[in-house]
C-alpha cells in the first residue's frame, strides 16, 4: 500500500497534526475529498480531528495530553 493515495493522505495529515497546521489540514482533506469523497464515518472522524487541532491552536488544551 506504499505510495497509494490513502497512504499519502495519512502521512500528510500526520504532518499537519505534528505542525499544528489547521489550514494545511483543511487543504489536504478538501483536495482528497474532491477526487474520492469521504463516507459519513470518515467525515465525522476528520471533523473531530479538526476540532481538536483548533483547540490546540487556541491553547485550550495541552497537545501532550491528547
Amino acid at each position: 500500500m506504499d505510495g497509494s493515495r490513502e497512504m499519502m493522505l495519512i502521512e500528510q495529515v500526520m504532518k499537519t497534526l505534528e505542525d499544528n497546521n489547521k489550514e494545511e489540514f483543511e487543504e489536504i482533506i478538501f483536495g482528497y475529498n474532491k477526487i474520492t469523497p469521504f463516507d459519513k464515518l470518515k467525515s465525522k472522524l476528520l471533523v473531530k480531528i479538526k476540532e481538536q487541532l483548533m483547540k490546540e491552536a487556541a491553547g485550550e488544551i495541552d497537545p501532550g495530553l491528547s
